[in-house]
């Protein structure tokens, strides 16, 4: 569904597709058919579509508190993915060495730095 895999923005999004699915459902029966549903009633349909395309969709689900607490909103059990986590360390440079050492991040959005510095014993 997208190309990077955030659970938390791909549950939001199937969340707001459901919701507008729901309304534009709710107003072509208002509109053509003079059916009219509770907003409680429109709701629970949200919901379950959002339960059932979730659970077809996410196989593995990285463990974050932001997927737990909206997963567990909608009431949705997942079997969670740890989170991995990679340890760098530097080693000092020898007495008579200068090193050039780099870093850099990159975010979500895909925006990102990296800096340089010159590091000696």
């Amino acid at each position: 569904m997208f190309k990077k895999k955030d659970t938390t923005a791909e549950i939001i999004k199937v969340y707001i597709n459901a919701i507008v699915y729901q309304i534009w459902t709710e107003r072509n029966a208002r509109k053509h058919n003079g059916n009219k549903s509770e907003a409680k009633f429109i709701m629970e349909k949200v919901v379950r579509d959002t339960k059932i395309y979730l659970q077809a969709q996410l196989t593995k689900v990285v463990d974050t508190v932001s997927a737990r607490v909206l997963l567990d909103r909608i009431g949705l059990q997942f079997d969670f993915k740890p989170r991995h986590v990679l340890h760098c360390s530097w080693i000092a440079p020898t007495v008579d060495v200068i090193q050039l050492s780099c870093d850099g991040s990159v975010e979500k959005d895909i925006t990102g730095y990296i800096w340089w510095a010159l590091k000696g014993h």
